[in-house]
């Protein structure tokens, strides 16, 4: 089998990456793994293993991607039969299903279309204009997709009721997580990223780690945190990340951290995390948060209703600083309900497929 995935993400090309790493997991379930990404000038062919290689574009403007994209793509596979059953065509994003969709219109190849991002959110649909073509560019997807990778019910329920997909050809599964790394870590005395060591003047400490971008919605976690300061003054924010926005995150008694590969000790020392997302597909962090029994508060996004629900979470609507901060000062009043949420939360790794379970099940997926 020859897998031809078609995505953008830089990290592709950095040796190390969690990006580059997790495809070269997914080598070993085809016979070749070529990664296409669109990517702005300064990148190289980089060969990712024995049989896995990945391909920028080096596109000088965002449309030019489809033809760039689609001259490495024939090149790759153009000697190939119309219709060769052994091709499998999988995209991540708008401009990328319409790549997808030229391929199998040209080749006939299998098309596995995956969404990743809650595209039905009227906060992504009114972010921007770009938004709006990336979401008609998944519309067109679900017309000529085989099978359609979602990470969340939110968005398989949405496809299901809005767009009239097949519920039959979706099917469920976000980024494999290692649960037992977070769960089996339980040194917290090292003062290399113990928030409690490094921050003592912090009474509390809320931490978030996220992109900082516009959808992340910071401004709405800095006005949560001021009401929270109202009844605790020396409570701590810690935000770790890197991004856009990261010169506009200012206030009293506020950290930022670059990202860190390694959050676990950050889970770990931290009393709750928070997380402010105008929209979310999945929200990695509130599942390594969960499996770190870090209590959480989040806005009502991504896997949220899956795994993490009222059981296990204090949950607000997007944009509601005022409920997210009657959340946090809720538990911060009360360490007993603290300790209940830790104890729910450990149970979500009940939830997450084995490493081998979760390769058979991204293999199943190309070929429905």
């Amino acid at each position: 089998m020859i897998l031809l995935s078609l995505g953008h993400d830089p990290k592709l090309f950095e040796e190390g990456s969690a990006v580059a790493n997790r495809q070269k997991e997914y080598a070993k379930l085809v016979d070749e793994l070529h990664i296409v990404s669109y990517t702005q000038f300064g990148y190289r062919v980089t060969k990712l293993g024995e049989n896995a290689w990945a391909y920028p574009t080096n596109s000088k403007r965002r449309f030019s991607y489809l033809w760039d994209g689609y001259k490495i793509c024939r090149d790759i596979v153009g000697n190939l039969p119309l219709g060769h059953p052994g091709v499998i065509v999988t995209s991540q994003d708008g401009i990328t299903n319409l790549l997808a969709i030229i391929l199998n219109l040209r080749f006939g190849f299998h098309f596995e279309m995956q969404v990743h991002t809650d595209i039905f959110s009227k906060y992504f649909r009114k972010e921007s204009l770009g938004n709006l073509m990336r979401l008609f560019g998944f519309w067109l997807g679900t017309r000529r997709a085989s099978s359609v990778r979602v990470v969340s019910k939110r968005i398989k329920t949405n496809l299901v009721i809005r767009w009239k997909v097949d519920k039959r050809k979706i099917r469920i599964l976000p980024i494999f997580i290692d649960a037992s790394r977070f769960q089996n870590s339980t040194d917290t005395t090292n003062p290399v990223n113990n928030l409690r060591k490094e921050y003592p003047n912090f009474s509390h400490i809320i931490l978030m780690a996220s992109r900082l971008s516009r959808e992340k919605n910071l401004p709405l976690a800095l006005s949560a945190f001021k009401e929270v300061r109202k009844k605790f003054s020396e409570a701590g924010l810690v935000i770790v990340g890197d991004g856009p926005l990261i010169n506009q995150i200012t206030g009293d008694r506020v950290v930022v951290r670059p990202w860190e590969k390694d959050l676990v000790p950050l889970y770990k020392t931290s009393d709750i995390f928070l997380l402010t997302s105008d929209y979310e597909g999945y929200g990695l962090t509130l599942v390594e948060a969960a499996l770190s029994g870090t209590p959480i508060v989040t806005t009502d996004v991504g896997v949220v209703g899956d795994y993490i629900n009222a059981h296990n979470a204090l949950i607000a609507p997007p944009r509601d600083y005022r409920k997210l901060a009657a959340h946090i000062i809720f538990l911060l009043q009360n360490e007993s309900a603290r300790v209940m949420m830790r104890e729910r939360l450990r149970k979500v790794a009940d939830h997450l497929l084995a490493k081998e379970d979760y390769l058979k099940a991204l293999k199943q997926n190309w070929l429905i």
